[in-house]
């Protein structure tokens, strides 16, 4: 395992999109970080498939909007009614137009539109964009074991799934909260 402990200064167990987007955003503020994964990549099994348009607010911020429009597998007018039925060869009972919102026409209340991008893709483009931050470290095959914080310090115990090695994660803190 191959991390300067000395350099963490946040630990972040998970690289699912909400521990990818913390590394992005402690990333870009050159905020040292380390990510553990228990898995060997990311994205293992499909879940979401809907970004709406604060996820996509947040991928234009981070300059990666256009990354995850490409990205996707399904086209921007991928149909997103929903339909309630009794049986499929029953008559409708209730029909939703847009009902997740992915309509292409602009809405003047977001710089984004939503989209239709596997959780898996979107995971992926946030690990790319991750990987290349300074300061971010993302560890797979890797899990967090234990960490115990204190008010000077944080301590954190990972272990790498394929050597079993365990390692310390230590740093001290050096916050101080005026509480006027």
């Amino acid at each position: 395992m191959s991390v300067n402990c000395t350099d963490v200064d946040v630990p972040i167990a998970g690289a699912g999109s909400v521990g990818l987007a913390l590394a992005v955003e402690l990333g870009q503020r050159r905020i040292h970080c380390l990510v553990v994964e228990r898995n060997d990549r990311v994205g293992y099994s499909s879940r979401a498939k809907t970004k709406n348009v604060r996820t996509r607010e947040h991928a234009r911020r981070w300059g990666l909007s256009e990354v995850l429009h490409c990205a996707s597998p399904m086209a921007p007018d991928y149909p997103s009614d929903w339909i309630s039925v009794t049986r499929m060869s029953r008559p409708q009972l209730a029909r939703f137009k847009s009902a997740f919102n992915t309509s292409r026409a602009r809405n003047n209340l977001h710089w984004e539109k939503a989209q239709w991008v596997p959780q898996y893709i979107l995971e992926d483009v946030i690990r790319q964009h991750a990987s290349l931050l300074p300061g971010v470290k993302i560890l797979f095959n890797t899990e967090l074991v234990s960490f115990i914080e204190a008010t000077d310090n944080l301590s954190a115990e990972v272990k790498d799934l394929t050597s079993g090695e365990t390692r310390q994660v230590e740093r001290a803190c050096s916050l101080h909260i005026d509480q006027k």
